[in-house]
């Protein structure tokens, strides 16, 4: 006798359940033939139910139903029917289509009054085959059914409730009952209404609907319906929507390919004028390492204003910042210092020690250029120096008396506030003292301007350690020209 007991445990649902049920108990009391075909019947009304459960949302199931009904009233062989239409719909594939049809073959033969009872073995095979195969799989819905969804999701206000997280979590059901092979006619049809929408104020609830719905459908099933290939190619057919879609999930970005990444990166760049907030989830990618070094560079060579209007980070915006200020033009250099201006000193702390040194260097020299928003940053640092990190410092210092090649002039413009930054900083006078002692002289200073300097510095409380070193140096760094 054959306990058939653990596959019956496996069936979804209830009304599937009494007719297996019934073959269960024809095993376990010596009944195989019966038990067999009573396995079929499951089958074959399992399937019968799936169509029911469908056509309540896909009317392309009813016309399965009416031809099943049809076979069955002509008493023609319905089982046939019945897996043939499973088989179109999309119930089963062509494998199972196989291994149901063989159960149904050897239910002929056992039902045969005097032909051969069925082995426990072939009992077992055939429940675990309708049970995998039909009775313990969900009903997956077709295209019938995405048309419709669609179409209620995109017309209808009140369809849904309104949040993020009802949109989701309606998202995460409609995957688990949606059949694979129609995971691309969702996405294209829904993506088809939703792009040219996007300018339309009065359709935004519905805009944002489906972005969220679309996200979290394909967090839930996965991108590998798509080719990589198809990604790239959809991705460029519909850019603003598949960029809502795909920019809010790091690992929907890297599930599509890279083509598909370049696409959007480029795109991202290009337009970001209208859509800076783009660039932010950029940017995140791109502190995540998911970016390739061709799209690093497309998202740090963007201009300040957009850098601006993106909020996005000194550390990613560094090329620019930098080559603005070194421009030697006042209307490139003193937007890159409002910027600087503008964000928390943290982010500068966070640059490569080098990097805040360069920065901070590049910024005096704009100072000294004449820029008055350079000269009044300068001031702010001054007045509140608290948070400002060493190497920035060191480099804002230096660069009033040694350059980065150990040449000596001094920049006096804004001396009496480098020196205000200094007071205090006992590790980087020390540094600025031998770096002074290890100078050569860049051009000649006369001993008048010298002195000048040297007396400022004197006057300064707790600058000792750099009045001697001008002392020490002064006829190494002076010309031996009279007064």
């Amino acid at each position: 006798m054959t306990d058939l007991s653990k596959y019956f445990e496996r069936i979804l649902t209830e009304e599937d359940r009494p007719l297996f049920q019934e073959a269960v108990l024809s095993a376990l009391h010596g009944a195989p033939r019966g038990a067999y075909i009573l396995i079929w019947i499951a089958c074959a009304e399992g399937i019968k139910h799936k169509f029911r459960e469908a056509v309540v949302r896909d009317g392309r199931a009813n016309k399965a139903i009416k031809r099943i009904e049809q076979a069955e009233s002509n008493h023609s062989s319905a089982d046939i029917v019945i897996l043939d239409e499973a088989k179109q719909y999309g119930f089963i594939d062509d494998f199972a289509y196989q291994k149901l049809e063989n159960v149904y073959k050897m239910r002929c033969v056992y039902g045969h009054p005097y032909g051969t009872a069925p082995s426990d073995e072939e009992l077992a095979s055939a429940a675990a085959v309708v049970v995998g195969e039909v009775l313990g799989k969900p009903t997956l819905l077709k295209h019938g059914f995405v048309q419709t969804l669609i179409d209620k999701l995109f017309s209808d206000v009140h369809y849904l409730e309104h949040s993020e997280e009802s949109v989701r979590s309606f998202a995460r059901e409609m995957s688990t009952r949606i059949a694979t092979m129609v995971y691309g006619y969702l996405l294209e049809k829904y993506v088809e209404m939703l792009e040219p929408s996007y300018d339309d104020a009065s359709l935004q609830i519905l805009i944002e609907r489906g972005s969220w719905f679309l996200n979290e459908f394909l967090l839930s099933v996965g991108c590998d319906f798509y080719s990589a290939e198809q990604w790239h190619n959809f991705v460029s057919k519909y850019p603003i929507t598949t960029h809502h879609i795909i920019l809010t999930s790091g690992s929907l970005f890297e599930a599509v390919g890279v083509r598909a990444n370049d696409y959007i990166v480029s795109y991202s760049v290009t337009y970001a004028d209208t859509r800076p907030s783009r660039l932010k989830r950029v940017e995140q990618f791109s502190d995540d390492g998911l970016l390739s070094n061709e799209q690093k560079q497309k998202l740090q060579n963007v201009g300040i204003e957009t850098i601006k209007a993106a909020n996005l980070k000194i550390s990613t915006s560094y090329a620019t910042i930098l080559a603005a200020l070194k421009s030697h033009d006042w209307y490139k250099q003193n937007p890159a210092i409002k910027l600087i201006a503008a964000k928390s000193r943290s982010e500068i702390a966070a640059l490569l020690p080098e990097q805040q040194e360069e920065l901070g260097r590049n910024i005096l020299q704009v100072a000294e250029g004449g820029s008055s928003y350079a000269s009044l940053y300068m001031s702010t640092l001054q007045t509140d120096p608290n948070d400002l990190s060493t190497p920035f410092l060191r480099g804002i210092i230096f660069e009033a008396f040694v350059n980065e090649r150990l040449e000596f002039r001094f920049k006096e413009e804004h001396i009496a506030k480098v020196l205000n930054l200094l007071v205090g900083q006992k590790d980087i006078e020390e540094e600025l003292a031998e770096a002074i002692d290890a100078s050569k002289l860049k051009t000649w200073i006369s001993k008048r301007d010298y002195q000048r300097i040297l007396d400022l510095i004197k006057n300064k409380l707790n600058l000792n350690v750099l009045a001697k070193a001008l002392e020490r140096n002064r006829e190494k760094l002076t010309s031996t020209d009279d007064w």
